[in-house]
């Protein structure tokens, strides 16, 4: 278990440097006003916090081992992005196609109803 928890800390740590050297990182390839910056900065840190409050009482080996490798790879695919808010995931089998009152086409994605053209075909 001691691995785990220096692993656990090494996530967090990580997490919370990537959010103290925010705007370096993301003045590296881009300009963003510093009020948006701090937006993000603000919420990495709460997601980190969130997380580790909601993850605090795990107490099986499996668990925490993928807790904290979904974390290193949030962690990675931030850095690589530079967008700390989570990614949309394209979903073919799990949608449904729904008739709106006035007929047009929209997509329902676990309960959230995207007003967007369905397209049938995947090519």
């Amino acid at each position: 278990m001691e691995v785990l928890r220096r692993d656990a800390r090494h996530v967090v740590r990580r997490a919370l440097r990537m959010a103290r050297d925010w705007k370096q990182i993301v003045r590296k390839r881009e300009e963003r006003d510093d009020e948006k910056l701090e937006k993000e900065i603000v919420y990495i840190r709460s997601e980190v916090r969130s997380t580790v409050e909601a993850n605090r009482n795990l107490t099986s080996y499996s668990q925490i081992r993928e807790v904290i490798q979904n974390s290193n790879d949030r962690v990675d695919l931030i850095l690589h992005y530079r967008i700390p808010y989570p990614r949309y995931h394209y979903v073919y089998d799990e949608t449904r196609e729904l008739q709106h009152v006035d007929g047009s086409n929209c997509m329902e994605l676990e309960g959230h109803i995207l007003d967007i053209p369905v397209s049938h075909s995947r090519t």
